[in-house]
């Protein structure tokens, strides 16, 4: 999706495209491509930190996505919106996990 977000904008999202926010459609791809290919990146590699960083930009994207389907669907943007926000939610708190492994551990 983040690929198809950044190509086509608020096309790729009903939601989105209900706000007229084209910019924020294509941040979002931008945030959801960006950040798993960086946490890709920090896995291949065995390194907390990249993996850390793409999970913290990858966070943001499905924040993003998960607020502007609740304001752009209204109560029918109550399945996926919530969904997106606590996989956000969940994936930040590893984020936070992570960089205190790494911090103890250093990375290496």
């Amino acid at each position: 999706m983040g690929v198809l977000a950044i190509i086509y904008g608020d096309k790729v999202s009903a939601a989105l495209g209900n706000l007229a926010a084209n910019s924020i459609s294509r941040g979002m791809g931008f945030a959801l491509f960006t950040g798993g290919l960086i946490a890709l990146l920090g896995i291949t590699s065995h390194r907390a930190l990249t993996l850390t960083v793409g999970m913290g930009i990858t966070a943001f994207g499905l924040s993003l996505y998960g607020v502007g389907v609740i304001l752009g669907l209204g109560l029918a943007g109550m399945v996926a919106g919530p969904i997106a926000l606590i996989a956000a939610i969940a994936t930040t708190r590893q984020v936070v996990t992570l960089a205190q492994i790494t911090e103890v551990k250093g990375d290496r």
